[in-house]
């Protein structure tokens, strides 16, 4: 269970789990005999398999790395039978993307907006593409879900989008999360350089924490909004793509920073305004 979309879920944990392994185990099986779905072609029914664990997961909120699970059974099944003949990355990338098709899927049916979902589901060209993880985005979504309340969500969603877009003027890498070697202190000019490192400080200090969520962390956005306003100011801010490159480059890391630590929830750019 479940054999479809509305179907009836497992309905003990240990259930859920038995449920899982099944379904994981026939999945990587056709997947090494290189029978995967193509089109509307699927038939030994792996979008169904797959959307079942992907509903479990869902519903019982496992906090599984799918992507794990696929690479070391691929592992136990080219060491149990060193005569089958597949590459593993290969067959891993290719359930990296069909997990990938079947999570989104899954978004569609519980009528998740579009824009909420790309959102969330953005994949960073630059970095390795890995498999969405479950329980992270549904906590993301119900984050997101409940501060579009907020009066000021709006208003926060501008200035962190602008920032993000500025900071693709830079060359950080979105997995950087530290200020260390990136951004130097002794090149501000402004104080408000000064408040929004501070601010960075607080985002590397929160996400330490043993049990941080996602509203702790936009509640230092919405503190700091003002903040990352002043940078753009007229008379307190100042030039991002200034003349001198190390500054420009300090400038650009400070948003880049921002940026990072903003995508840890969604990407703001990809909301409707």
């Amino acid at each position: 269970m479940p054999g479809f979309y509305k179907d009836d879920l497992p309905s003990t944990k240990y259930g859920a789990i038995t449920s899982i392994s099944d379904k994981v185990e026939t999945l990587i099986s056709i997947f090494i005999s290189g029978k995967r779905p193509s089109g509307s072609s699927d038939p030994y029914a792996l979008r169904r398999n797959l959307n079942g664990v992907i509903i479990i997961i869902w519903q019982f909120e496992f906090d599984l790395d799918l992507e794990n699970i696929f690479e070391e059974l691929l592992e136990y099944w080219k060491t149990l039978l060193p005569n089958l003949k597949f590459v593993k990355k290969e067959v891993l990338n290719d359930l990296i993307e069909f997990s990938n098709q079947r999570i989104i899927s899954h978004l569609d049916e519980l009528l998740i907006s579009k824009d909420l979902i790309k959102a969330t589901c953005f994949f960073d060209s630059s970095a390795e593409k890995k498999i969405i993880n479950i329980l992270d985005l549904k906590n993301r979504i119900n984050t997101i879900n409940q501060l579009k309340g907020k009066p000021n969500f709006s208003e926060i969603q501008k200035v962190i989008s602008r920032v993000s877009k500025l900071a693709q003027n830079g060359n950080l890498k979105t997995t950087i999360f530290t200020c260390n070697d990136y951004v130097n202190p002794d090149l501000f000019e402004k104080e408000c350089e000064t408040k929004v490192f501070k601010f960075i400080k607080e985002l590397e200090e929160i996400v330490k924490l043993p049990n941080w969520d996602y509203f702790q962390l936009f509640s230092l956005f919405e503190t700091n909004s003002d903040n990352l306003n002043e940078l753009f100011d007229n008379e307190k801010g100042v030039l991002m793509m200034a003349e001198n490159p190390e500054l420009r480059n300090n400038r650009l890391n400070l948003l880049g920073l921002v940026r990072n630590y903003s995508l840890r929830i969604a990407d703001f750019t990809l909301f409707n305004s």
